[in-house]
């Protein structure tokens, strides 16, 4: 449940996307939520759901214009995590690229086909909606 983030302070990112990206997947392996507290184009702050944690992850520009991280407190200082997951895994940006890792989605995919596949590679229930 406490696996070491997928990146450190100071590295780059070529795009926003990409860390955004890895936090979900973080987020997904160890089980709890967060939300995004600023974000524009020059910077993201992505801060645990519940305010009495203090788990943070903020980049910004740096002098050469590239995104670089810059603050990660990768500890959770909260309990009950695990029932807030269900938001990041329901999220059609962390679903688009999980289920094309392992269907081939057609027009003939049924809905009970992305949750079994779901269920299988990740132990998880994604609600009928998101899927």
């Amino acid at each position: 449940m406490n696996s070491p983030p997928p990146f450190q302070v100071n590295e780059l990112f070529r795009d926003w996307s990409v860390l955004r990206a890895q936090i979900e997947e973080w987020a997904v392996k160890d089980r709890f939520a967060f939300k995004v507290r600023i974000k524009d184009s020059q910077r993201a702050d992505y801060i645990y759901r519940t305010p009495e944690c203090q788990w943070r992850v903020f980049a910004s520009h740096n002098r050469n214009k590239e995104i670089q991280l810059k603050i990660l407190k990768e500890r959770h200082t909260c309990i009950g995590r695990a029932s807030m997951i269900r938001e990041v895994y329901n999220s059609q940006s962390w679903l688009r690229r999980k289920v094309l890792q392992h269907l081939f989605v057609t027009r003939n995919t049924t809905t009970r086909q992305i949750i079994d596949i779901l269920q299988l590679n990740y132990g998880i229930t994604v609600n009928i909606e998101a899927a």
